[in-house]
């Protein structure tokens, strides 16, 4: 956790739900984080169970109880209104994020390098296996963000070769207003840094369109 750089009373928090490759700690992450941080914002990530330090098993529900976890931690313990808080979800943490903002109130939701579901995305890397048969977990966000009620940003890597840039458009394309889609420079991992001119205006041009704190 990493405390807002302005006001208590008045900064915006952001919940980090991280990908499924590594953890909170994995090189790039914390990177990331301090440059959300930099853009003003109190950060939070919290690494699921079974990743990192955290004890126990993954499992799509564990992940989404973890995620719940940390967003009542945010509004019980440390007091942050829903518009004050912002959603983050990368790759997998996408689909988390997704399900965990469709859920609770916040003041919008950030989704970078996100997918429809593991079925479609898992058949459209490996066409010739029946994914859509043989995955266990669904992570179905486009089957979910179609009842969000909060303003929504998709970042997506142009050159993203884990989840292709379609991937991010259709999940876009299936999402009500207001939303804005940001495409930038770089992969799945490093868009923050490949293209961080673009990705940080993008998110400060996001930040200001959303109610004030």
């Amino acid at each position: 956790m990493i405390p807002p750089p302005g006001p208590a009373d008045s900064a915006r928090w952001v919940l980090i739900l991280h990908g499924n490759a590594g953890n909170l700690a994995t090189p790039g992450r914390p990177e990331h984080d301090r440059q959300l941080h930099d853009l003003g914002l109190g950060v939070l990530a919290p690494d699921y169970r079974g990743y990192g330090e955290s004890e126990g098993k993954p499992s799509e529900a564990g992940l989404y109880a973890d995620a719940r976890s940390a967003y009542d931690f945010l509004r019980d313990s440390l007091r942050i209104p829903p518009n004050r808080i912002l959603i983050y979800g990368h790759s997998l943490g996408s689909a988390v994020a997704t399900q965990l903002a469709t859920s609770v109130d916040a003041a919008g939701l950030i989704l970078e390098g996100s997918f429809t579901s593991v079925a479609d995305l898992g058949q459209e890397i490996y066409p010739w296996v029946p994914v859509r048969w043989l995955s266990r977990n669904r992570f179905d966000s486009k089957g979910r963000i179609g009842s969000l009620r909060m303003p929504l940003l998709v970042i997506h890597g142009r050159n993203d070769m884990t989840v292709p840039l379609a991937q991010g458009r259709r999940l876009f394309a299936a999402a009500p207003e207001p939303k804005t889609f940001l495409e930038v420079p770089g992969g799945h991992d490093d868009a923050f840094e490949t293209g961080a001119e673009a990705y940080e205006a993008g998110i400060r041009r996001f930040l200001g369109t959303l109610r004030g704190p």
